[in-house]
């Protein structure tokens, strides 16, 4: 997605420098290639450095990674201590599946080879060529056309998924959340008045329980916590003060089931002032 992270794949911390160099890549046959890197620990802390070895197909005709990782190895090496570290990257390292032969294929044309301490702290690479004589079919570039032809950060088309079916059409999707039910998630109850009311003040009851309510980030959090909680969650959050047949009361009421609601309003009273009395008698 090319959009900068704290952490990317394969990083990880150390307390000394090393160095990539003299990187050799060898076509052994027509699918099959040897890669030579020497690694130098250049600071002051004996460690051990994890090479990681990423294959990038410059032409693709499908869809593919920008990188793929195909072979690390873990070197350990002392203050100023150089040492080769050797891949032999074969067949699926450069292969992709074809939807159309229903097979592994390696494409014809150029690949880069990447060698780096992570996915975005490449140190050295080097392009080869494979020339094979194997071809894509078409069903597999039209439905996984490469990246290229995709809108960054926004998937892909109706038309190409269409095709990622085998050309049916696209199921509709459904959006009725009518009548709510236990499982209904909290978000879910937006779709009417009552259900947004209801939605709205438990948001309020969980904003006044936070430390710092006034944090907007802190609000977006448990916001995005309530709205995918479902109904019957509600009844373990209560700590005892919210009870299964309280709850499918307001499930009723939520659903405009007024007579079934009431009906069930009295049993639940019955309950709560039995509950008081016992817990009276026992302090």
């Amino acid at each position: 997605a090319h959009i900068p992270v704290l952490f990317p794949f394969g990083h990880g911390e150390t307390y000394t420098t090393f160095d990539y160099g003299d990187l050799q890549v060898d076509l052994i046959d027509v699918s099959t290639v040897r890669v030579k890197v020497t690694i130098t620990n250049s600071g002051s802390v004996t460690a051990s450095e994890i090479v990681q070895c990423y294959i990038h197909d410059v032409e693709s005709s499908v869809y593919r990674p920008e990188q793929e990782l195909k072979a690390f190895a873990k070197k350990p090496l002392k203050p100023g201590q150089s040492s080769t570290v050797e891949f032999t990257l074969d067949k699926d390292a450069f292969s992709f599946y074809d939807v159309g032969h229903q097979s592994w294929i390696i494409e014809a044309g150029d690949f880069e080879i990447r060698l780096g301490a992570s996915s975005r702290d490449i140190r050295v690479r080097e392009t080869i060529n494979l020339g094979s004589v194997e071809v894509s079919s078409a069903r597999a570039r039209d439905s996984h056309p490469p990246f290229r032809y995709h809108v960054r950060g926004r998937g892909v088309s109706d038309e190409v998924f269409r095709c990622m079916l085998g050309g049916e059409e696209l199921p509709t999707p459904v959006v009725d959340v009518w009548p709510f039910h236990h499982n209904t998630l909290m978000y879910e109850l937006q779709h009417s008045y009552m259900g947004s009311f209801f939605r709205r003040k438990v948001l309020d009851t969980a904003f006044a329980g936070m430390d710092d309510s006034g944090d907007p980030h802190q609000r977006r959090l448990m916001e995005a916590l309530v709205d995918h909680t479902p109904l019957r969650n509600l009844v373990v959050f209560s700590q005892g003060n919210l009870l299964f047949e309280d709850l499918q009361v307001i499930i009723h009421a939520l659903n405009m089931c007024f007579i079934n609601a009431i009906l069930g309003i009295w049993p639940c009273i019955k309950r709560r002032v039995w509950r008081d009395a016992h817990h009276d008698k026992e302090a």
